[in-house]
């Protein structure tokens, strides 16, 4: 079954590289008016939008730092004047920044991997609502990470934290907007190669987790693209507050 998104807005947040650039390429590939969110990489988000509008596609590009109130509120300002009202939102920026052990963690540290994995998702989500709500429909994917569910490795701690209570935000968002028929689900990948990875661990360390992976390869954001679609469509209407684990095996659950 082929899921169409004529005449739907999307923003995909951080969608400059890696697995927000294919979430947002298909969106767009599936008739969706789709809003491209980078920040750091604010002309790879631009080369995401232009790959979209080249393919017959509709997009912007909409920098904007997502841990940031002001600039959300003005990106979904800008969205709403150039598209319309934000019909998906998918929650998909996010850093691991470095391996970082707890006892060398500084608080600045903590506060940055939380903002930029957790608040973002809060702040866009908020800043969306309002107009879902008006609607009576909407859906919210919020990516994650298997390390939500299995606490990671050494120095991850501050990530898994954010990603597990990315976790439970979506569910409590399912709760609380699920009257407004307003769904809310996440994603959640397991080893993938990306741009993500780099400068996060060497590559051979990467590499070794095919091992543990019984389908014996490593994800591609590609993989990513099929849950995130389903979750947002119309096929997964009596679906909310749940997670779709796309790892290969790496973690069952």
């Amino acid at each position: 079954m082929e899921l169409r998104f004529d005449g739907k807005v999307v923003l995909v947040t951080g969608a400059s590289s890696g697995i927000g650039r294919a979430i947002a390429l298909a969106f767009g590939a599936s008739g969706a008016k789709t809003a491209v969110n980078g920040f750091r990489h604010a002309e790879a988000a631009e080369e995401t939008a232009q790959a979209i509008r080249a393919a017959g596609g509709t997009a912007i590009a909409t920098p904007a730092d997502v841990t940031d109130r002001a600039a959300v509120e003005a990106m979904i300002g800008r969205v709403n004047s150039e598209l319309g009202p934000v019909d998906i939102l998918v929650n998909n920026a996010g850093a691991g920044v470095r391996l970082c052990p707890l006892v060398e963690m500084t608080d600045e540290y903590w506060d940055h991997v939380i903002a930029v994995n957790l608040r973002s998702a809060f702040l866009c989500s908020r800043a969306v609502a309002p107009a879902m709500i008006a609607r009576g429909s909407g859906a919210i994917v919020n990516v994650s990470s298997v390390v939500a569910r299995h606490g990671g490795g050494p120095g991850e701690i501050a990530y898994t934290t954010a990603k597990g209570g990315l976790s439970s935000f979506t569910r409590g968002l399912a709760r609380e907007l699920a009257k407004y028929h307003i769904r809310a689900n996440t994603v959640a990948p397991g080893p993938v190669d990306t741009p993500f990875h780099d400068g996060l661990r060497p590559r051979s360390a990467l590499e070794s987790m095919v091992q543990r992976v019984p389908l014996g390869r490593l994800g591609v954001a590609e993989d990513m693209v099929g849950a995130a679609l389903f979750l947002a469509s119309d096929a997964a209407a009596y679906i909310t507050g749940q997670s779709i684990e796309v790892n290969g095996g790496f973690w069952f659950v």
